[in-house]
């Protein structure tokens, strides 16, 4: 017996654990043998298999239950993995003790031994079980967790932390990949001033990986907008920690076996995942208005950003005409109720996008405080144009000089009686509205 492990019995088939408990501790002492190391290592060993959409999907829930344990304070243990084992074992005894009482049932044996022992192997996987979920999430006022530092700000407000989720909501064609863009060139220039990265910052002092995956362009706009970032952070190229992939040609299945992998690839080569960058996360989901997939996959999207200890950052579309934000599908209005933050993007009509952010837990920014970008011709990117608030208070003084030219009419000085007269009549409004003109003027 090796962490619990049981050997083949002769047992009818029909009291034989789970599937899902069964899988998972086969293919655990699999990875056990192979020198896997970590959770990560195990849940990429997984996914790797040859499995049946049905069984995937199924295997998928149970790890990201498994996975909901905090593995961070325990690197390198795969505490989560042996629980699997010792749970099939336990399992797997209830089974047998239950085929023993029915057959002592039916040879007129005493059943009340048989009975006790049921009782006791069920008590105790309950108690054991919920012990240790409960023990490992227990408050502890001499113990207060450490403050999370935030991976990226915008403007100077927190806006990604480890082990939570960030989604950027827009309707097409608003700037979400040139917000994503920026986001890169911020962790590009590691807090260093100069660069526009459009009010962000970003900082990677240990050199962690960044991810990026692009599932909606063209390998050209792909390429395109990784060589944007690198000239928007003033760099010469890419550091070698970034990892960007265009998967548009890929089916769901396989993108979401390549995120697990890279991740777990990533980790490996640069001691740990600063973000994971998902530019589609709808092209991801295999049908955004089925709640049980797309409850599956934010949870499985939350375990990988605690699991590696990094942001998770997802682009997703809002519904055509919403005014109040609405993201598309059961998938949207889980990644709402889960995202750390949800960042907004909507484009007037001169073509100025403003960046928002008013349901999030630590980085409320509401829409007048927000920065703008729009695009600029001669330097091929979009560019920062001030905040929300900067340009309507600007659209508003040049509308008020316009007037107030318009009123002196080339005068040099007016009375006050003389103004109030000739704004009433080249505004065409009455003396109470040309008066209040006169107070906003001065």
């Amino acid at each position: 017996m090796d962490f619990g492990w049981v050997g083949p019995l002769d047992v009818p088939a029909e009291i034989m654990p789970t599937p899902e408990l069964e899988r998972i501790a086969w293919l655990s002492r699999e990875a056990f043998n192979q020198g896997r190391e970590g959770f990560a290592e195990l849940q990429g060993f997984i996914f790797e298999q040859p499995l049946s959409e049905a069984d995937r999907a199924s295997l998928r829930i149970k790890v990201c239950e498994i996975a909901d344990q905090p593995l961070a304070e325990r690197p390198g243990a795969l505490e989560a993995a042996v629980q699997a084992i010792r749970e099939f074992h336990r399992t797997k005894q209830i089974q047998l003790i239950t085929w023993k009482l029915q057959s002592a049932m039916e040879a007129g044996e005493d059943p009340n031994p048989i009975i006790r022992e049921l009782s006791e192997a069920a008590e105790g996987t309950t108690a054991q079980g919920i012990e240790a979920l409960l023990a490992v999430r227990a408050f502890n006022f001499g113990e207060p967790p450490e403050k999370p530092t935030p991976i990226l700000t915008l403007c100077g407000k927190p806006l990604c932390t480890p082990g939570n989720i960030t989604n950027i909501q827009a309707p097409p064609k608003a700037g979400k990949s040139a917000a994503l863009e920026a986001v890169i060139a911020a962790v590009f220039t590691d807090g260093r001033q100069g660069p526009d990265t459009l009010g962000f910052d970003a900082w990677n002092p240990e050199g962690k990986a960044l991810i990026h995956f692009d599932t909606e362009q063209s390998p050209y706009d792909h390429d395109a907008m990784v060589r944007r970032a690198i000239r928007r952070a003033n760099v010469i190229e890419a550091p070698t920690w970034f990892r960007s992939y265009s998967m548009a040609d890929l089916d769901i299945r396989q993108r979401r076996v390549a995120i697990l992998h890279e991740m777990n690839a990533a980790s490996k080569a640069h001691g740990g995942v600063l973000a994971i960058l998902i530019d589609g996360i709808g092209d991801i989901c295999e049908n955004l208005n089925d709640p049980g997939i797309a409850f599956d996959l934010v949870a499985e999207l939350h375990t990988l950003a605690i699991t590696f200890d990094c942001a998770v950052v997802t682009v997703l579309h809002e519904n055509p005409g919403s005014e109040s934000g609405k993201t598309r599908g059961h998938l949207g209005s889980q990644l709402e109720r889960k995202a750390e933050t949800n960042l907004r993007l909507a484009k007037d009509k001169d073509g100025i996008t403003t960046i928002w952010a008013e349901r999030a837990r630590h980085c409320y920014l509401p829409r007048e405080q927000g920065p703008c970008f729009s695009w600029n011709d001669a330097k091929g990117m979009h560019t920062s144009c001030g905040t929300a608030g900067e340009i309507k208070s600007a659209a508003t003084r040049d509308r008020m000089e316009g007037e107030a030219d318009s009123a002196f009419g080339g005068e040099e000085t007016m009375s006050y009686t003389d103004l109030v007269k000739a704004i009433m009549d080249s505004l065409d409004i009455k003396e109470r509205a040309a008066k209040d003109r006169v107070k906003k003027w001065r």
